[in-house]
């Protein structure tokens, strides 16, 4: 039985060594590539490596899809088919337009957690200490960098509330004194 993950989820095909998946994945786009592990699942014996493969799907226009074959590597033969649509939101459309926007980073770095949580899962299915240790390094810096721009924030905001209150002074100090009104 063979079964197929990537960062963001995995897929069990039973009994058969032609697996086909048939599979819709949606997954955030953060610029990084899409990584595809095979592996050889068996109840008894430990999970193995038949292959993997990056999908590269940056350069895609929003919205357009590739449909192409991959070849694995890490096997002496053998390929994935996959399709792979780029699809952008009026959100992200709209997010994209300014790259420093807050809320770019913010989604960025929350992006950037989720990767590393879903590395830390594989990299605890397959055993691997060292990059267990690597990933972990990762979460911390980026731990670190949320916690600044967190900083940054609350300092923007401290600094755009008191240019709020300056400007409703302004308004309250340049306005006419309103004469009382007579009416009986």
């Amino acid at each position: 039985m063979a079964f197929f993950s990537c960062d963001c989820c995995f897929q069990v095909i039973y009994k058969t060594l032609q697996p086909k998946w048939n599979q819709t994945m949606e997954f955030p786009d953060d610029g990084s590539s899409l990584e595809l592990h095979v592996k050889d699942y068996n109840t008894l014996l430990p999970t193995s490596s038949i292959g993997n493969c990056v999908v590269e799907y940056q350069g895609l226009k929003p919205n357009e899809t590739a449909d192409k074959w991959i070849i694995l590597q890490g096997v002496k033969h053998g390929e994935v088919h996959v399709r792979v649509t780029r699809k952008v939101t009026e959100i992200q459309r709209r997010a994209s337009a300014g790259p420093g926007t807050p809320f770019n980073k913010a989604l960025l770095l929350s992006n950037q957690m989720k990767q590393v949580m879903i590395k830390f899962q594989n990299l605890i299915d397959d055993g691997d200490l060292e990059g267990l240790a690597e990933a972990l390094e990762e979460l911390e810096s980026l731990e670190d960098e949320q916690e600044q721009y967190l900083l940054q924030l609350q300092t923007e905001q401290s600094l755009l509330i008191n240019k709020i209150k300056d400007l409703g002074k302004e308004i309250l100090n340049s306005s006419p004194a309103q004469a009382p009104s007579r009416d009986s």
